[in-house]
This record gives structure tokens, C-alpha cells and sequence, in this order.
């Protein structure tokens, strides 16, 4: 019997599990596997099938990275801190097959570090004229929100709280321009409503992290274990003089709790900074400009 004569059943079968890069091969087969593929397999398989046929932004891609780098980072990273990767950036990682990025996508700073530490640091050292780089420390660890405790029990209670009027409430939350988008401001709100446990601490106490937990003093702060992404800029314009100023932001993605999978920006120690995605695959951040990674001692 041949492969074509086996119930459709049986073809849908073979093709729900296959990873991606067997997938691409199927899709090639026939008529009737490149009609079933689509249909047969994973939502997160299927986008990047999607994406397979779609032209990339940069050629040559200016950063590449192999899948063997990335399968070995993947179990780097899961086998030292005891976790696992969101399944949308986990999947990218560990199955698309070349070293260009799907298109719409770029490898994070991180993962580029990990190929090749002497050209992929964008920690700031440079800037802070710091020798240490500190890329690999802040690979993955625990990163804080801090808000005033009367401002986050009116979010906990679904108050409407009109920020317009409120301007204090809006500087706490939403202190930069980019931040203030209507969606970018539901989807604070959304995080810091995702996390209701706390525990009450004095203001000076050194309390245990736990993570997902609000530390409840004057100010709150929500510990979250976070996996570091990519440098981005953002740019201050002082209000006196109307000059404006770059500084580095840091993507980090959440890896545990209810907003596990997300990715936000943090600009420096518990200096929240806004939304960014909900997964990976809706990230869209921009490939950084030589210059700037020259000046984070990204390009050597």
C-alpha cells in the first residue's frame, strides 16, 4: 500500500506531531499533504509554517544564529534555572530550521550574547564606562514592579480610574509618551490585576522573594522571573531645554505565573516600562542601528 492510499485520518495523524522542519518537508510531498498540513497541525506550528513562505526583511540577515546554538541554548537555559521557555519563543528556538529569524522576528540580544559573547553584549557597561558586562548575570532572574499600594488596591478593586484627570496615577503608571497608548495602558493594567496574592511587609524590610507575590508596604512590589530579551532605545526629551537623550531599555520576557509568555520593558531595577507583546510571536521589536551597538560594545 501506498501513502496516498491510507485514510485521511491516518495522514492527519503522521502530521499533528511533526516538528517544523518535517512539516516543511510534507508540505513538499503532494497535493494532498500540502492540503492537510495546515489543517493538521499545532496553531504555533502553523504560523511559523506561514511564515516560512514569507521574503525577509534584511538580506543577508546581519546576526545569524544556527539551530544547534539555539537547541543548546534552550537547554542551557531550562536545565540551569529550572524552567521552561514559553512555548511561542521556545518554539522558534528549537525548530525553525535556519539561522535567519522568521520574517517579522530577530534574534533577541540575549541569544546572540550566547553565540558569540566577544560581539553580542548589549548591556550597557559601555555607556556607564563599566568594564564588568553583565550579560550573562541578567540572563534570567527576578525583576520588580513597584507601585503605590493606594493606587494598586483601586486597580485590584476594577475602579475606572479616569488617568486624564489623575495625574498623578498617570505618571506613576505611565510615565513615557509611547507608554500612554490606550491598548498599552489596558494591558499594564491587566499585569498588575493579574497578580492579587500579597504579603505585608514594613517599608525597610528585606523580605524573601516569592515570586508572583506582591510585597505590600506604602509601595508594593511584584517580584517576577524574567528572561532577558533585547536592548531597545527610548529617547527623553527635557522639558527645559527640548534636547533629547537615548537610553537603553531592556525587553525581558515573564516565565512564570499569569503573565507567563508576555514581554515587557524594564528601564533600569524595578523601573517598569510598559508593555510590549503578548507572546513572541506578536513581538516586533527593531533590529538596534550599528552605531548603537557599537556604543553597548555590541559590534566589535
Amino acid at each position: 500500500m501506498l501513502i496516498q492510499d491510507l485514510p485521511v485520518e491516518l495522514h492527519q495523524v503522521i502530521l499533528a506531531n511533526l516538528p517544523l522542519p518535517d512539516l516543511l518537508h510534507a508540505h513538499h510531498v503532494n497535493g494532498a499533504w500540502r492540503f492537510l498540513v495546515p489543517r493538521s497541525t499545532t496553531p504555533h506550528r502553523l504560523c511559523l509554517l506561514n511564515l516560512a513562505f514569507l521574503p525577509y526583511e534584511y538580506d543577508p540577515y546581519p546576526h545569524p544564529v544556527t539551530l544547534t546554538t539555539r537547541l543548546t541554548y534552550v537547554d542551557y537555559i531550562e536545565s540551569t534555572y529550572s524552567i521552561r521557555i514559553p512555548e511561542e519563543y521556545r518554539i522558534v528556538l528549537a525548530e525553525w530550521p535556519i539561522s535567519i529569524p522568521p520574517a517579522g522576528m530577530h534574534w533577541p540580544h540575549a541569544l546572540r550574547f550566547f553565540d558569540n559573547a566577544d560581539k553580542g553584549c548589549t548591556c550597557t557597561r559601555a555607556i556607564n564606562e563599566n568594564s564588568q558586562c553583565s550579560c550573562k548575570r541578567h540572563e534570567c532572574y527576578v525583576e520588580e514592579i513597584s507601585v503605590v499600594t493606594a493606587l494598586l488596591d483601586r486597580i485590584h478593586a476594577g475602579e475606572n480610574i479616569d488617568f486624564k484627570e489623575e495625574v498623578e496615577a498617570r505618571w506613576e503608571l505611565f510615565d513615557q509618551p509611547p507608554l500612554d497608548a490606550p491598548e498599552t495602558r489596558r494591558q499594564t493594567l491587566c499585569l498588575l490585576d493579574s497578580y492579587h496574592d500579597f504579603v505585608v511587609v514594613s517599608d525597610d524590610a528585606a523580605a524573601t522573594l516569592k515570586l508572583g507575590v506582591w510585597k505590600r508596604a506604602r509601595r508594593s512590589k511584584l517580584p517576577l522571573l524574567v528572561l532577558d530579551m533585547s536592548a531597545y532605545p527610548i529617547a527623553i526629551v527635557d522639558p527645559g531645554t527640548g534636547e533629547s537623550t537615548e537610553y537603553m531599555n531592556r525587553s525581558l520576557l515573564i516565565v512564570t505565573g499569569a503573565a507567563r509568555g508576555q514581554i515587557h520593558g524594564w528601564a533600569s531595577v524595578s523601573w517598569y516600562d510598559g508593555f510590549q507583546a503578548e507572546n513572541f510571536f506578536q513581538w516586533r521589536a527593531k533590529e538596534l542601528k550599528e552605531e548603537q551597538l557599537q556604543l553597548l560594545g555590541g559590534a566589535q
